[in-house]
């Protein structure tokens, strides 16, 4: 019928420069998340993973004739509620325009508009809000854990400057 994809990373007591590079070796895509990190929190390791881990929700596939209706959602939400995370990601990624950049079917617009239209998706059915600045542009979306929401800030934007790579 379908499946669901999730990454977990423990990050103890380790700086951004360190997260990012620990990430950027183990494969673009973890790179990438290693960026919303430290771009959303000044301290990830002492700000967000002291609490726990952090769940990136990969993907989910379904046989078209299963992809009706949100049935998906309690078998996400009850793996997710069984791990100790402290922050839940995910990237609203269109995986049907991947590999279509050169075609000439494809369009920005296009692409734009239907990840706009996973973020409400997600947003409407996890919980999940948009991280701020350009990576929430990109699709990238954040929750906490119910019980740490008093206890870690949201993300806000801490651009990566040349010092951070010194």
């Amino acid at each position: 019928m379908g499946a669901l994809h999730f990454n977990e990373y423990d990050f103890d007591w380790i700086a951004n420069y360190d997260i990012y590079q620990a990430m950027d070796a183990r494969s673009s895509d973890a790179e990438k998340l290693a960026y919303v990190l430290i771009e959303g929190w000044e301290n990830f390791s002492a700000d967000v993973a002291f609490y726990g881990s952090v769940l990136e929700f990969g993907g989910l596939w379904l046989r078209r004739e299963f992809a009706k209706g949100a049935w998906w959602v309690p078998a996400a939400e009850h793996l997710i509620r069984r791990r100790k995370y402290a922050l839940l990601v995910l990237h609203a990624f269109p995986l049907e325009n991947e590999g279509r950049a050169d075609q000439d079917d494809y369009s920005e617009a296009d692409f734009q508009r239907r990840t706009r239209a996973m973020m409400r998706y997600y947003q409407r059915l996890l919980g999940v809000s948009r991280f701020p600045g350009p990576r929430g542009d990109d699709g990238w979306m954040w929750r906490l854990r119910h019980d740490l929401c008093d206890l870690i800030d949201p993300p806000g934007f801490f651009p990566l400057t040349d010092e951070f790579w010194r």
